[in-house]
């Protein structure tokens, strides 16, 4: 299984993410990062069933899947809740 595969899964499982809401990008950069081997991000809608023993969970996945799949043991993950009425998309 690809790594953007099962990271979309992680999100519909354990963050209860409509799968038509999830969006997984890589980035690849010239220069490697300063820190950690890579940086991950979670931008996500906030709401009452995402609470900090959820969150812990879905970074535990990410992060195994990380290391089964990319072959990265401790990438830096941050995830960053916001407000439903802040987020804006299209297509």
């Amino acid at each position: 299984m690809q790594f953007t595969a099962l990271a979309a899964r992680i999100c519909e499982t354990t963050l209860h993410a409509a799968a038509d809401k999830v969006q997984i990008q890589l980035l690849a950069t010239v220069v490697p990062p300063h820190g950690r081997d890579a940086y991950m991000e979670l931008r996500y809608r906030e709401s009452a069933n995402r609470n900090e023993s959820v969150m812990n969970t879905y970074m535990e996945q990410i992060e195994k899947a990380s290391a089964d799949l990319l072959g990265i043991a401790q990438p830096r993950i941050r995830c960053f809740p916001q407000q439903s009425n802040q987020l804006f998309a299209r297509n």
